[in-house]
């Protein structure tokens, strides 16, 4: 981790601490309750941010194929078909 991806960790769960600090304020908290909450707030942001790039691939992966059209359907269409009629034979193989 270079130096600067420290720096603004730290600033963020500075931020954070802040926020924790004055939500618990005058409660009487318990310190190491609150650095986990921090440390886990910090965390879900973390996980939220590396959650949205593949959302924004898969979003132009879907707009792409909606570009192109075979037999008056665009390929995306026929895609998720072929996907549900995979999906309904491996159910029906497993029924049996």
């Amino acid at each position: 981790m270079d130096l600067e991806e420290k720096a603004t960790k730290l600033e963020r769960k500075a931020e954070i601490a802040e926020m924790v600090y004055d939500m618990a304020q005058g409660s009487g908290g318990n310190e190491v309750l609150k650095d986990k909450f921090i440390d886990v707030i910090y965390e879900n942001e973390q996980l939220k941010a590396k959650n949205s790039k593949p959302r924004e691939t898969l979003n132009k992966a879907y707009d792409f194929m909606k570009q192109f059209l075979v037999d008056r359907r665009n390929l995306l269409e026929r895609f998720l078909e072929s996907v549900g009629q995979v999906v309904e034979k491996v159910r029906n193989g497993l029924r049996r």
